[in-house]
């Protein structure tokens, strides 16, 4: 990977599983070879953020051993989407031939059975994927979307062990992290299968369309249709023509008139005084093969169009939720700090401190007052600072920082209700303006361990104010020891924009 090739393209699913190799090749260096190492990338970087500043820096800072495993990746990845668009024409075209093969009643092929299984079950499929597709874009706790984030990480690791296995160990060390970052990853795995999918469908219905035109050249078909109940030929021929509304004028053959869907109309009793041969006497054998312009434009029109254009729409949301997960990715903002943290050489003997580092298993550990400058650079909107169970008086808290706070009350002596209402006010906090701008603090007594009303608060607080929304779990007093405490505790929520910091008390 080299820098200017991948900066300005969609990411990917193969650049979100390279970031990840990329970060834990970073966080194995030394300390001082990771200085040095952002120091000489810095100047490289500058003019571009967000996922395109990540996709450079993962052309630049990738090591010759860790191309090729990305290398390997990316071709893993791309053959497993070839295999969904073989087996996807396979399919298409074994389904059609089938269909075209299958001789009914006096010889005739089914063209009710050929529309609902080449036409209805691709087209009927594709409005389905497209309303759970819009259910977890615009509703993402509406029901459909629900079940659709329980089943997308189910089938995503299995399709995944289609991979070759040191790929697939690759990959599932990174997007593995989707069952302890579930909100981080699950929407770029419903993304993925989805454009896996709508490929496959896509080739099915080339597929389809394909076997349809070879058996219309190489053999004789003899189109009929035929229903147990009491269907007049008119209503047939209504249904027909509403389907073949997108084509009629464009292509008039394709579009059946009353006349042949009359005359196709066939019987499963024949003889002399049935009506079935009433019916069909006098009809040319050809015009049972009317029929075949109107099966490939309705399975050119419902079962390819479709997914051809939603494809490319498909492949703009994909790569939207990969940049997401790319800026939301463990690792990144202390990345991101020390590429933007001015680089001075120390001459100390011990080794840096642990601020900024996401060790594994571990929330990560900040510095409170960058975080807080970060957060809002022109100081245009005061913190929100949440005090869980009256940890800290406002005053002491204000002195302590040196900044003007919004505050809040929560836990201890409050109930679930007021707790329920202070989760919306900070919500709303944080709409006022760009949904992602302030900072939201909740102020914990150090000394004391996390208790499951405060785990359920965050996860509460989470859940309302957005998966971008930055939050700091700020310890008030305690010993190193206790923050180690909590930075272990608080991985469980699973929480990738949850940080922790401890802030320093005046004794006495």
């Amino acid at each position: 990977m080299r820098a200017g090739s991948s900066d300005l393209r969609r990411a990917g699913v193969v650049d979100l599983v390279a970031l990840g190799l990329a970060l834990d090749e970073r966080q194995a260096m030394l300390p001082s070879e990771r200085r040095a190492r952002d120091r000489e990338l810095a100047p490289q970087l500058e003019g571009c953020e967000g996922a395109p500043r990540l996709r450079r820096w993962l052309a630049l800072a990738a090591s010759p051993a860790l191309e090729l495993r990305i290398g390997s990746i990316a071709r893993a990845f791309a053959g497993l989407r070839a295999g969904f668009s073989v087996v996807g024409f396979v399919l298409g075209w074994s389904a059609a031939s089938a269909l075209l093969a299958i001789r009914g009643a006096e010889g005739r092929i089914s063209l009710a059975a050929c529309l609902a299984v080449l036409v209805g079950v691709p087209f009927f499929g594709w409005l389905a994927s497209v309303a759970l597709g819009l259910a977890s874009l615009i509703g993402p706790r509406a029901a459909g979307a629900r079940e659709g984030a329980r089943l997308s990480p189910l089938l995503y690791r299995l399709v995944l062990r289609l991979l070759p296995a040191a790929v697939r160990l690759d990959s599932e060390a990174v997007l593995g992290r989707a069952r302890a970052h579930a909100a981080l990853y699950a929407r770029v795995q419903r993304a993925q299968l989805m454009s896996w999918l709508t490929q496959a469908g896509l080739f099915f219905g080339a597929g389809a369309l394909a076997a349809t035109l070879v058996f219309v050249v190489f053999t004789d078909l003899a189109f009929g249709w035929s229903t147990t109940l009491d269907v007049a030929p008119e209503r047939v021929h209504r249904f027909v023509a509403a389907v073949s509304t997108p084509w009629a004028r464009l292509w008039p053959e394709a579009a059946p008139s009353l006349e042949l869907v009359a005359a196709t109309r066939h019987f499963r009793v024949t003889g002399s005084g049935s009506a079935g041969a009433a019916a069909a006497g006098g009809v040319p054998p050809l015009v049972y093969g009317g029929w075949w312009p109107f099966l490939v434009m309705a399975i050119g029109c419902y079962a390819v169009l479709p997914r051809l254009v939603s494809l490319p729409l498909i492949g703009v949301w994909l790569g939207r939720e990969c940049d997401r997960a790319m800026r939301l990715t463990p690792g990144v903002l202390e990345l991101f700090e020390s590429l933007a943290t001015p680089q001075v050489e120390s001459r100390a003997e011990g080794e840096e401190g642990p601020v900024g580092r996401a060790l594994a298993g571990m929330v990560p550990e900040i510095d409170l007052r960058a975080w807080l400058a970060r957060s809002d650079p022109a100081g245009a909107r005061r913190p929100f600072a949440v005090v869980w169970a009256e940890a800290i008086e406002e005053s002491a808290l204000r002195a302590a920082l040196g900044v003007e706070l919004r505050f809040g009350q929560a836990g201890g002596r409050r109930t679930l209700g007021e707790d329920e209402g202070l989760v919306r006010a900070v919500a709303e906090w944080g709409a006022e303006g760009r949904a992602k701008a302030g900072a939201t603090l909740v102020l914990v007594r150090g000394h004391e361990p996390p208790v499951l009303d405060l785990l359920d608060f965050l996860a509460a607080l989470r859940r309302a104010a957005g998966a971008e929304r930055a939050i700091c779990t700020v310890l008030a007093g305690g010993s190193p020891r206790d923050l180690a405490t909590w930075r272990h505790r608080l991985v469980s929520l699973a929480d990738p924009m949850l940080s922790v910091a401890r802030l320093e008390l005046p004794h006495g």
